[in-house]
């Protein structure tokens, strides 16, 4: 397909590197509404391979691949919400978007989770929150999660915790996503 084409020039696989071409064959790619063409096509804006760096082009891509479910555009999405140093700060719409990608295992909007709801909320009852996501974060392989995680349970009672690892189980049964 037109992505795959244009992995192939954005990897130098079989062909030479070449962002520009890699380009090409992602918009025509995105055009067509392929997801991972949207998603590398925002990478491509972001990172200035193949084009000038344009911060609003890569949102949009990325928003038209997380529209359609796409985890990390999903993750990138809520990285340029939270930072606030590309886009307006705007903590509501991080929140939506990792949570979405949280949902389909994307590791690092699990472990962005447990930061924004043990840090950013100053609220105990969210600490029940984070625990969930970092335990998540843990168990999908993310190593910086588990440190979190043990800092974490300092700050929680015993009762707390055991509510979190019933939330955590929860999650699991009801078919949630770990990679």
């Amino acid at each position: 397909s037109q992505s795959q084409l244009g992995d192939c020039y954005a990897l130098g696989i079989g062909v030479s590197r070449n962002y520009q071409h890699a380009v090409k064959w992602y918009k025509k790619a995105a055009q067509q509404n392929a997801v991972s063409a949207q998603y590398n096509l925002g990478v491509m804006y972001e990172k200035a391979r193949g084009l000038p760096a344009d911060i609003n082009k890569a949102i949009y891509w990325w928003q038209k691949a997380a529209e359609l479910g796409h985890p990390a555009a999903q993750h990138n999405l809520g990285v340029v919400y939270i930072e606030g140093t590309k886009v307006a700060y705007n903590k509501k719409r991080a929140l939506h978007w990792f949570t979405l990608a949280a949902q389909q295992g994307e590791i690092r909007s699990q472990y962005r989770l447990g930061q924004l709801y043990e840090n950013d909320m100053h609220n105990k009852q969210n600490y029940q929150a984070a625990y969930k996501w970092y335990t998540l974060a843990v168990k999908n392989g993310l190593a910086e999660a588990d440190i979190a995680l043990n800092n974490l349970k300092k700050h929680m009672s015993a009762e707390q915790i055991k509510s979190a690892e019933r939330s955590v189980s929860q999650w699991q049964q009801a078919g949630h996503t770990l990679r």
